[in-house]
């Protein structure tokens, strides 16, 4: 148990640095620090880092990696418009007074 606790710490120091280097714009030195925290953490070179992650392809066919769009919870289907105000333009016409 003490090396999880000691990769966890050393992981999260790794990390404050390079958050210290892209403060300073060293984007070099921030890409060799994430590097060592993907090493330490077990990602292969060369695959995706943890911060990435997708689907696996074509476990339901083309572009199923692709977010799906949801409706908020409040939402509500607008009314149909008046068949009568199709083709004028101001609303439905008044009716003559008479």
């Amino acid at each position: 148990m003490g090396d999880d606790s000691e990769t966890d710490e050393a992981i999260a120091a790794l990390g404050r640095r390079m958050a210290a280097a892209i403060t300073a714009q060293e984007f070099e030195e921030a890409a060799r620090l994430r590097a060592q925290i993907d090493a330490l953490a077990g990602v292969r070179p060369g695959s995706a880092s943890l911060r990435i992650s997708r689907g696996r392809p074509g476990a339901m066919g083309l572009g199923t990696d692709q977010p799906v769009p949801r409706r908020a919870p409040s939402w509500k289907r607008p009314p149909r418009p008046d068949p009568m105000t199709r083709a004028v333009r101001g609303g439905r016409p008044s009716e003559p007074e008479g």
